[in-house]
């Protein structure tokens, strides 16, 4: 029982894909762009198949560099600035260090995403590090899996071309 794309166009100005999920008959209007960012967050972060196979979760900031570099290779039509934002990481002693810096973000990107998690093409799950620092990590679901399976080849190609070129 899985979803099938109904059409491709434009509304408001924008490409859309529409996607009509056959197991409840709703039907889905998602940007390109919407479609795209599925699409990348797949390469680092899904669902389990099946109890045997170990799930992921991509983290927000790892998240943010790749919607960066997909907005600064001309892939993804979103805005960016700098934040401030806290960060903690490990250093070579073993210690860990929390420190504020200026990254480049992009808060439409990030709207993108609420967007299809509150379609629940992605899951989200909130995690909180040893500095009490909260994250928000997540993953395409078993739904946007099937929607990722009728997506158009000129979309994948897009994704990949700077995906890959990261990997």
């Amino acid at each position: 029982a899985k979803g099938r794309m109904a059409e491709e166009g434009r509304t408001h100005g924008q490409n859309v894909m529409v996607w009509i999920d056959k197991k409840d008959g709703k039907e889905y209007r998602l940007s390109f762009e919407h479609a795209k960012l599925l699409y990348m967050v797949s390469f680092y972060a899904v669902s389990s198949k099946n109890d045997d196979q170990p799930e992921t979760w991509i983290r927000e900031l790892p998240l943010n560099v790749m919607m960066y570099e997909g907005i600064v290779a001309g892939k993804l039509d979103f805005d960016y600035a700098p934040i401030s934002r806290l960060y903690s990481y490990v250093e070579e002693g073993g210690g860990t260090v929390v420190k504020r810096r200026f990254l480049n973000f992009s808060e439409e990107g990030m709207s993108a995403i609420e967007d299809l998690r509150e379609q629940e093409f992605l899951l989200g799950l909130k995690l909180t590090n040893q500095d009490d620092i909260t994250m928000t990590a997540v993953q395409v679901s078993h739904k946007g899996r099937e929607l990722l399976a009728q997506l158009a080849p000129m979309l994948r190609l897009e994704v990949e071309e700077f995906v890959y070129h990261h990997r």
